[in-house]
């Protein structure tokens, strides 16, 4: 089985020369027109390189509204792309109920993709998960913890950070990297329990160094050093704002597609 995995980074947050989108929180302006516009990239993946009846599935956000506005915006623009395209289903929160129960609101879906055998079925209802939470990097005092400080784009401090490894004051680039990794097999296992034996794509909306962490992890095979974060970042520094990264995995290799395509045995870090 092949499993498939994407994910992005949030959008733009607000400034004082640019924002808040008046229509979703936590996201500039300037960061809905971007998320609009790499709603296309996600779209053309999906056409692409997915399955012709695969069930995708963008779930997953942390507790900062910025990353499920953004997903929001995936969603919409999607489906304003699908709307006339015989081949989609695009099911946004806008189209359920929110007077029914979870388990009709579940079984709801669930006809839909029954009824659409031969369609690919775009679901993005993002949910909060806890492996991808911020909150956790803060001291129980309120301040900002070690890691905390590395947020903000600084990529000379994420080296650092992965070059203590376990002396790090605070959590490791792999006990990050595996929170992302569990959050999309969480996923993965709740989407799965609905829709058979359809291929399956799972996404999430994060944030810079914990998907740089995890990116690395998934091309050093479990290991993260400076050597593999500067191949799998091509000098270009942290993810940026909705920049897209896509995973597929078999017994024998992981590919990434982020900045190039890397396909990864996975006995061993080495590309092939």
């Amino acid at each position: 089985m092949i499993e498939r995995y994407f994910l992005t980074r949030h959008s733009i947050k607000p400034k004082e020369d640019d924002l808040e989108s008046e229509k979703y929180k936590g996201i500039s302006k300037q960061g809905e027109l971007l998320a609009r516009e790499s709603a296309m990239n996600l779209f053309e993946y999906f056409e692409k390189e997915t399955p012709k009846d695969a069930v995708i599935f963008l779930g997953g956000v942390s507790e900062e509204v910025r990353t499920k506005s953004t997903a929001q915006v995936y969603g919409e623009r999607l489906k304003e792309v699908a709307v006339d395209n015989p081949n989609y289903i695009v099911i946004i929160e806008k189209d359920i109920d929110k007077n029914k129960g979870y388990s009709e609101i579940v079984e709801q879906i669930k006809q839909i993709i029954k009824a659409n055998p031969d369609k690919k079925i775009i679901i993005d209802f993002p949910l909060f998960l806890k492996e991808l939470s911020l909150r956790r990097t803060w001291t129980p005092d309120g301040k900002p913890s070690p890691f905390m400080l590395l947020k903000g784009g600084d990529f000379e401090k994420t080296k650092e950070w992965i070059a203590m490894g376990e002396k790090f004051d605070g959590p490791s680039p792999e006990m990050v990297a595996k929170k992302y990794e569990n959050a999309l097999k969480r996923l993965e296992k709740f989407a799965r329990k609905y829709i058979g034996d359809r291929p399956l794509v799972v996404g999430m909306v994060g944030h810079s160094v914990e998907a740089d962490a995890y990116l690395a992890y998934l091309a050093g095979n479990g290991n993260v050093d400076l050597e593999i974060l500067d191949k799998i970042s091509n000098g270009e520094g942290l993810i940026k704002e909705t920049e897209l990264a896509t995973i597929e995995a078999t017994p024998d290799f992981i590919t990434i597609s982020y900045r190039g395509r890397k396909k990864i045995p996975r006995s061993s870090s080495k590309e092939q």
